[in-house]
């Protein structure tokens, strides 16, 4: 298993952390999955979370001037289970989503 762990910040600087747990039938370490999905984020750390079926992390109830932009954190090996899974595996993930343009 890979855990992706990722924060949702507004414009106050108020942040929400969450993170998903990947299949990681592939032993990806955490530093070359970092390094794979840094490729594909806006200025190397913000994404939208449901343009890759990840869940929001956006509390509604905050100011979202910035829209609904998450950074990621880390990546880590879980030491638990999460409640969300994903269903593909994190290189196959990491392929299929679309880099920010």
């Amino acid at each position: 298993m890979l855990e992706l762990h990722y924060f949702y910040k507004d414009t106050n600087d108020y942040k929400v952390y969450g993170s998903v747990i990947f299949p990681n039938p592939e032993s990806i370490k955490p530093d070359d999955a970092f390094n794979l999905l840094t490729q594909k984020l806006s200025d190397n750390i913000y994404f939208q979370p449901e343009e890759w079926s990840m869940p929001s992390l956006n509390p509604e109830i905050w100011d979202n001037k910035n829209g609904d932009w998450h950074q990621l954190d880390r990546f880590s090996i879980p030491d638990t289970i999460n409640t969300h899974i994903m269903e593909s595996s994190f290189l196959k993930w990491v392929k299929h989503i679309k880099a920010f343009k």
